[in-house]
């Protein structure tokens, strides 16, 4: 959860957090909001896989919901 995220976070210093210039994570709700939050200098990179495996969910709930109207 966030607090897990915090304290992995505040490990760096505040020197070493303003250096990161990229992080990427999951699309979570949560990691991009704690890491805007505590890498201030840092631009988010989607995960490709993480990308692909949403679109996919999302093309099956579709072709779910076109079997079923079928």
């Amino acid at each position: 959860g966030r607090a897990g995220r915090e304290i992995c976070l505040s490990r760096p210093s505040p020197w070493q957090r303003a250096t990161v210039r990229s992080h990427r994570t999951d699309m979570s709700a949560v990691c991009p909001q704690v890491c805007g939050e505590w890498l201030t200098n840092s631009q988010l990179v989607l995960d490709r896989f993480h990308v692909a495996k949403q679109l996919g969910e999302v093309v099956d709930k579709v072709r779910k919901k076109l079997a079923v109207l079928s």
